[in-house]
């Protein structure tokens, strides 16, 4: 069925179309123009796809459409990693092609629910979208806007479904979605929380107060108008970064 899409008038016309259509012994799922059918086989030798797709087929002829081959796949879904795969199949002269993972409302679902393939997906998407949160750091944007950004267009990826998936991912995969956080958290606050806000109130006490034992340590920049000294201070240079990300060459880097 052809119709284009985002028309108010879309929706409706395949609700028309596609309301009625069921296949004996199998669930249904429809969400705008996607519709799955699934069932539970305890016996694997039993072949129970090849009824569902001649039904599928007499239904779309019946309804002046054509079964779409390319898009139409097959998965077992299996705990039992012995578990043998599909087997392409030949229906009426249809070739279906069995598949390890599907997409499924957005969500990579793969024959043994590991949902690795989810995660990668993820990872890829956010990765993207750390390098635009460092760009967004670089030009200037504050912790607020920052971390807006990483509210609106990277939490809702790591999120999108999770209680559905997460619980069943490996050790591993949870690692990868949790250092993605991390990153983000870098970018927005180098140091975490009230330890940076403790470390800062502490460095401007020591600047603000001339007979403080380190005060010594500070270097004023007295000339701020150079595009090249953009600091308040000097900061102090480092050979590696261990020592540029300690407390003085740190805190005397940062920009006013």
């Amino acid at each position: 069925m052809n119709r284009h899409e985002g028309t108010k008038l879309g929706p409706i016309l395949w609700l028309f179309y596609v309301n009625d259509r069921t296949v004996d012994n199998f669930n249904v799922v429809k969400y705008a123009n996607d519709t799955t059918f699934y069932n539970t086989v305890r016996d694997p030798t039993v072949d129970s796809v090849a009824p569902a797709i001649v039904q599928t087929q007499l239904w779309s002829e019946n309804n002046s459409m054509t079964l779409n081959t390319e898009k139409t796949v097959i998965i077992n879904i299996s705990l039992n990693r012995r578990a043998k795969s599909e087997v392409p199949l030949t229906v009426n002269t249809l070739n279906i092609s069995p598949s390890n993972v599907i997409k499924f409302l957005g969500i990579y679902i793969d024959s043994h629910l590991s949902f690795s393939t989810n995660v990668d997906s993820i990872v890829s998407k956010t990765n993207s979208r750390l390098f635009l949160l460092r760009q967004l750091k670089i030009v200037g944007m504050d912790k607020h806007g920052l971390h807006t950004f990483y509210c609106t267009n990277i939490r809702p990826v790591l999120a999108y479904a999770a209680p559905v998936w997460y619980f069943l991912l490996s050790k591993v995969d949870q690692e990868r979605l949790e250092r993605v956080q991390r990153h983000a958290t870098r970018i927005i606050l180098p140091l975490s929380g009230f330890i940076y806000d403790i470390s800062k109130n502490l460095f401007y006490k020591i600047v603000n107060n001339s007979k403080h034992p380190l005060h010594d340590r500070i270097k004023v920049n007295t000339n701020r108008t150079s595009s090249r000294k953009p600091t308040v201070f000097y900061p102090a240079r480092a050979k590696t970064t261990k020592r540029d990300n300690s407390f003085f060459p740190y805190f005397m880097a940062q920009k006013s």
